[in-house]
């Protein structure tokens, strides 16, 4: 992995550029790209400090400071935030005291003193999906980069996956992993069934969440797919034990076009890599 710092000196013009940055608890994922020059992506994971949130907002703060480039006038600014309280709602849903009423009930512990509701559409699936992060973090965000567009992690796989369950007429699972956790999404002929995000601490736990979803959602074990993505060796070893009890269990195919932005693009997270084809 390489860790040198992006200075400005990286990209001479970043008018042409892309930036998608990928915020997690322990780490940021950094994915500049230019989608008319191949081989141009360049990608940074950089580790950040959970212990307490005023040290994480210093450490997402010092990561973005360390590597200047980051501050530069790109064509496009989009980040991602992985969070675990979210709510789909449908996308007539427009009025603001409305969603952070919803978003309330349906998350136990929201302060609307202490976070703001950021909300993203879903167009494909004519769902909105609403999210609320700190006000600290959201005010870093707006004023360290130029006009950024702030997603939902899982925004970006709801909105990819939905363009490819359209092929057959079965149900279709789509599993995304990450080392401590994973994101579900159920889809049949009618649209979207469901959409969650699991910690587990072992992959018994995570074989159990998907045979379980599985089951309440009547899915057929011979019938309908499962497909997966995300990290490759958990996505090995939970292959290899998932498919003793479902006949289709695949691996998600990388998105072609991506290959040619280069060979770093397979180290870059999955929902990270695909934003740029279904912005």
């Amino acid at each position: 992995m390489d860790n040198t710092p992006l200075n400005k000196e990286l990209i001479s013009d970043t008018s042409k550029w892309r930036l998608y940055l990928r915020i997690a608890k322990n780490a940021a994922d950094v994915m500049l790209y230019n989608p008319i020059e191949d081989n141009s992506l360049i990608y940074r994971k950089i580790s950040l400090d959970s212990s307490d949130n005023e040290t994480y907002f210093k450490s997402l703060e010092n990561a973005v400071y360390d590597n200047p480039l980051l501050l530069s006038d790109f064509a496009k600014i989009s980040i991602l935030v992985e969070d675990f309280c979210y709510l789909l709602i449908p996308e007539c849903v427009t009025d603001t005291e409305l969603q952070e009423s919803l978003f309330a009930k349906a998350n136990t512990g929201y302060s609307a003193d202490e976070t703001e509701i950021i909300a993203d559409d879903i167009s494909q699936l004519h769902a909105r999906m609403l999210f609320a992060l700190p006000h600290k973090v959201v005010g870093f965000l707006r004023r360290a980069f130029v006009n950024p567009q702030i997603f939902h992690h899982q925004t970006p796989l709801l909105r990819y996956f939905a363009d490819r369950r359209r092929h057959g007429n079965n149900a279709k699972m789509f599993v995304h992993l990450r080392e401590k956790s994973l994101d579900v999404m159920v889809y049949g002929n009618e649209g979207l069934r469901m959409a969650n995000t699991f910690r587990f601490s072992n992959i018994d736990d995570a074989v159990y969440y998907i045979l379980a979803i599985r089951q309440d959602m009547e899915l057929n074990p011979e019938a309908d797919e499962l497909l997966i993505s995300g990290d490759a060796a958990l996505r090995r070893k939970i292959t290899e034990t998932l498919k003793k009890f479902i006949t289709h269990v695949m691996p998600v195919i990388f998105p072609g076009i991506m290959f040619r932005a280069g060979k770093n693009a397979l180290s870059v997270p999955f929902d990270l890599i695909v934003m740029p084809l279904c912005e």
